[in-house]
Parts: structure tokens; C-alpha cells; sequence
């Protein structure tokens, strides 16, 4: 009785002498997930953004509605390569355009700036009929990873496509615009 009592005295002398544990608070746990945070490195993705064309120099079309949505595969922790398709509309005449697509990422934090660019084919559809050519874009966007699933993005540049038929007397026409767009990459 007398070993369990020195025992348990020397346990309680230990414990007083060591410095009191402090609780981690939220904001340490949030600082360290911030600090760990890192974007997806490989693999299959989704990426839909929506936004508005506001064409210059051309009056008859000032503007059109855009949605382009991409299946895309991250090749490695800066460069995502993927198949885009679309719909570009507005006044009178609808674009259908299906492209080859790339985007160069310049970091791999929470918080993204990125070049895209796109080039395939595009159809038009308006009065006196379709007509096909070339499709060709790129932008400079920031994209924010809100969790490790899901990030949202906003993006500026430049679009145009090359039409051939008889749209003018060239019979090419070439309609430019600063795309502006908000998307969604999961």
C-alpha cells in the first residue's frame, strides 16, 4: 500500500510539472488544410461554362449567348486535353461548334491562372441556309477550387470563326468577339 501511494504521488508530481496541452482551434485546422490543399493531378474532367460574345465592328450581330461544355482528360498537373462542343446563339442565326481543346494551368494551389485555346469546326445556321468552317479561340481565366471535386472558373479572349459559303461577296466571313464566361469544373 505504501509502493501504490509514492507510485501515485510521483504520477501526480510528473503531470503538475508538464506545461498544460493547448486544443487545436478551428482556424489552426483550417490554415493547415489550406496549407495541404492541392488540385486534382490526373484524370478525367468535366468542364461547362456559360457566358455572353459581345461581337465589335459587326452591327448585325452584336452579341450571342454561348455554352460550351468539355470532356477533358488532365495529362499531367499543367496540361488538361479535351473535346469541346456547343452552342453559340443569337439574332437570327445559331452556331454549332465541335473543337479540339487545351488548357495550360500555371499552378496547382487553390487558386489557378490559366491559358485555354480551342480549334476545330463550327456550323452555322441562319437565314439563306447552313454553312461550315473553322472555329478557333483562346482565353486567360483564374480558376478556385472550392473543394477537391469541384472548381469554379471565370475567363476572357478572344473567338472567332471562319465561315465559307455565300454569306458576303468573299464568301468568308470571319466574326470576332471577347468571349466572357463563368464555368463549372468538376
Amino acid at each position: 500500500m505504501i509502493v501504490a501511494t509514492i507510485n501515485a504521488l510521483d504520477c501526480h508530481a510528473q503531470n503538475k510539472n508538464k506545461a498544460p496541452s493547448t486544443p487545436k482551434t478551428t482556424t489552426d485546422s483550417i490554415a493547415l488544410e489550406r496549407k495541404k490543399f492541392r488540385a486534382p493531378y490526373k484524370g478525367w474532367c468535366g468542364i461547362v461554362n456559360v457566358g455572353v460574345i459581345p461581337y465589335f465592328g459587326n452591327e448585325t450581330l452584336p452579341f450571342e449567348g454561348s455554352i460550351r461544355i468539355t470532356g477533358a482528360y488532365r495529362v499531367s498537373r499543367f496540361f488538361t486535353l479535351g473535346l469541346m462542343s456547343g452552342l453559340d446563339g443569337g439574332k437570327g442565326h445559331l452556331l454549332l461548334p465541335v473543337s479540339a481543346a487545351i488548357r495550360v494551368n500555371f499552378a496547382r494551389k487553390r487558386i489557378i491562372p490559366f491559358l485555354d485555346g480551342n480549334l476545330g469546326y463550327a456550323a452555322l445556321f441562319q437565314k439563306g441556309g447552313p454553312y461550315n468552317g473553322i472555329n478557333f479561340g483562346g482565353a486567360i481565366g483564374c480558376k478556385y477550387w472550392f473543394n477537391k471535386k469541384i472548381a469554379f472558373s471565370l475567363k476572357a479572349g478572344i473567338s472567332g470563326n471562319a465561315i465559307f459559303g455565300s454569306i458576303n461577296e468573299n464568301n468568308l466571313a470571319i466574326f470576332k468577339g471577347i468571349p466572357i464566361h463563368i464555368g463549372v469544373e468538376f
